[in-house]
């Protein structure tokens, strides 16, 4: 099969047998891109994945195939994954759906692969990867590293090799939510601005000067919890295994794999790492930090912590405050646990993995004590009263909704049972 890069996309795409239709193979996946009158589209995608090899290949059919349709100015995006489609797409939007559904093309097709949503980059030989929440600010944080002397592996999804816990680069650039941070430097936009990619008015990616080619890998070398505040100065704080594997199991894209060997994997990728938490609110100033820790590796974690978390944490935003929803589950009702249920601990907390093993839920230390409870029949009233004597200066009607809730959620995924 040949293989083609960048610049020939595009005339790959007026190759095809119906003039307006061509059709694209890229490395490790078995799916077949389609373009129909949306050459726009393939040119931002041969900008966008100048890195990730790709050869002219027959359309599946049979909807098999990840579709980029022209309708007008706008394009439409279809593929397996997909329930519906997604209409009215800019160029840049729609190259961006088809670059999701090749990287969930490529996962499908090495299933002994772990995937984690992250930022990594690779310094003094190994990786350092960065997982946070949807509003931590990895993909901004992974376009400044690119001004740094540093390798970029990915802003988004990092597949890994679970045996070696040596991660893979895609070849995927940077994708920046715009507008930009108000509190981004001129530097840094000059930056933006002089390496400047396929853009709309939502997203632009950066054209990377340092970003890693499709294959490359490099051991994991730490695994950091981000953690942007409105203020204080950059700096590192401990991290629990506890706490990092919730956060890699949430962060997981291998949908495939069972519960327990992904927990046990994600375990086992943790002891070969340090573990810590980054805190920080200026970008200038975290990716100093970064490459000043990482430029010669430190012997364990605990060299690099700061101390106390300075500064304040982000506000919550509407979208963040999700209502509590009532089970309207029975209070005198009695539960326990159900039959084969996986239990791992670490560090006083629990992860529970279903019977199905699709599902794994994670404990904190006071659900890890009603947990406890559950070995014998017990009501969410009388769980409440245990706890309400334990736990004195917490008012009960807290404690009560924390229970009733906990026990909806194990009812939800089948770890617990009506007696």
């Amino acid at each position: 099969m040949s293989v083609m890069r960048a610049g020939q996309i595009m005339d790959a795409s007026r190759s095809g047998a119906r003039g307006e239709v061509s059709a694209l193979r890229f490395a490790g996946t078995d799916r077949t891109v389609v373009f129909e009158n949306a050459e726009p589209v393939a040119g931002a995608l041969s900008r966008v994945l100048k890195l990730w090899p790709a050869a002219p290949a027959a359309p599946r059919g049979g909807g098999d195939d990840i579709a980029i349709t022209g309708t007008g100015r706008a394009f439409s995006c279809t593929a397996p994954t997909l329930d519906t489609p997604y209409d009215g797409l800019t160029s840049v939007s729609a190259a961006c759906c088809a670059i999701v559904d090749i990287a969930r093309a490529f996962l499908e097709k090495h299933t002994d692969m772990l995937c984690l949503h992250c930022a990594a980059f690779e310094i003094g030989g190994r990786l350092v990867v960065i997982a946070g929440h949807a509003r931590a600010g990895k993909s901004t944080l992974a376009a400044r590293l690119a001004a740094e002397p540093v390798a970029l592996y990915c802003d988004d999804m990092l597949p890994i090799h679970p045996a070696s816990g040596q991660g893979m680069a895609l070849g995927v650039p940077p994708r920046l939510r715009l507008p930009l941070p108000a509190s981004a430097s001129r530097p840094f936009r000059d930056f933006l601005a002089h390496h400047a990619g396929p853009a709309d008015t939502r997203y632009a990616y950066l054209d990377a000067p340092r970003l890693v080619p499709h294959g490359r890998t490099a051991p994991i070398g730490a695994i950091i919890l981000l953690d942007r505040r409105v203020d204080g100065p950059a700096g590192f704080a401990a991290a629990s295994r506890s706490e990092t594997l919730q956060h890699l199991l949430l962060r997981n894209l291998s949908h495939e794999r069972p519960a327990a060997e992904l927990a046990a994997a994600m375990e086992t990728l943790m002891t070969r790492t340090l573990n810590l938490r980054l805190f920080y609110s200026d970008l200038d100033e975290v990716a100093a930090l970064l490459c000043d820790a990482f430029r010669v590796w430190p012997r364990d974690a605990e060299s690099l912590v700061s101390g106390a978390i300075p500064g304040s944490p982000l506000p919550l935003e509407e979208n963040d405050l999700v209502e509590r929803i009532r089970p309207g589950l029975d209070a005198q009702r009695a539960y326990r646990r159900a039959l084969g249920i996986g239990v791992r601990a670490i560090d006083g907390e629990l992860f529970l993995i279903d019977d199905t093993q699709q599902a794994v839920l994670h404990l904190n230390q006071l659900a890890t004590g009603v947990w406890n409870l559950l070995e014998d029949p017990v009501s969410i009233a009388e769980a409440t009263d245990i706890l309400a004597c334990a736990f004195p200066a917490m008012p009960r009607q807290i404690i009560g909704g924390d229970v009733e809730a906990l026990f909806a959620d194990l009812c939800a995924h089948r770890l617990i049972a009506p007696v």
